[in-house]
């Protein structure tokens, strides 16, 4: 199953959130997640309301019902805190035990090893930090290349330096460069799991080949659904934010 992506808009600040979300999640697993993934956003008593195409108005969205009910509405953008209920003391006491069930699973996720977890919810990257990381790796490769070059006098194999270094890192368990390591990204499928290495080597391939192109590459992300550029596509992968909630596999 894939990760589909949905907008949250929080009506009162005025802000939208993006999420790449597996569609089995209850709307209320949905936003439980994205409190975490936007802790200063989405505050207070909830609820969610979406948009009646045929009317105009705001209609309530039921918490319990999986998120595929409403996709197969074309329903994927949702309204925060359209109404703003006061919250009974049992839904405090529900809420308040739904936090702390949401903190060790967070705190089990930094456990997660090698192939035994996928992400269920995610925040797609900003173009912003991807331009950052790839800075960072620039850099990082420039090094590595004049290492090999230079002091090793490999010219050889620092030919293959940036398609090793992006394959390698970005199959590995910390799924991502240097450079997106340090901004606080990681590469995934659209499953929400880690790439193996032969998507790695396709994405990297794309990514050294088009870099003469770098500028119009990265204004990519911003027409497609899962703002994946051209060696995203290629490879069928997307970054994300790091603080992805993961589950276990069954």
């Amino acid at each position: 199953m894939t990760l589909e992506p949905i907008k949250l808009i929080d009506r009162s600040d005025k802000r939208t959130a993006d999420l790449v979300v597996h569609t089995d999640r209850t709307i209320q697993e949905v936003m439980e997640s994205a409190r975490s993934l936007y802790p200063k956003w989405f505050k207070g008593d909830w609820s969610l309301s979406f948009k009646n195409p045929a009317t105009g108005t705001h209609q309530p969205v039921n918490p319990e019902l999986e998120l595929s009910h409403y996709l197969a509405q074309d329903t994927d953008v949702f309204y925060w805190n359209a109404t703003a209920p006061k919250a009974s003391t049992g839904a405090r006491n529900r809420g308040s035990n739904r936090g702390r069930e949401q903190r060790a699973t967070r705190a089990g996720r930094k456990k997660h090893q090698k192939g035994t977890s996928s992400a269920v919810v995610a925040r797609p990257s900003s173009l912003l930090d991807r331009a950052l990381a790839f800075l960072i790796d620039t850099f990082v490769i420039a090094i590595l290349t004049y290492f090999f070059a230079g002091v090793l006098r490999g010219r050889g194999l620092a030919i293959i330096v940036p398609f090793a270094y992006y394959a390698f890192m970005e199959s590995s368990d910390h799924q991502a460069s240097l450079g997106k390591m340090l901004v606080g990204l990681r590469v995934m499928n659209l499953k929400g799991e880690r790439i193996d290495l032969k998507q790695a080597s396709i994405r990297s391939i794309v990514k050294v080949v088009t870099l003469p192109f770098s500028m119009l590459v990265y204004l990519v992300p911003f027409f497609t659904r899962y703002r994946q550029s051209v060696h995203d596509l290629a490879a069928g992968t997307m970054i994300v934010d790091n603080q992805a909630h993961y589950a276990k596999k069954v």
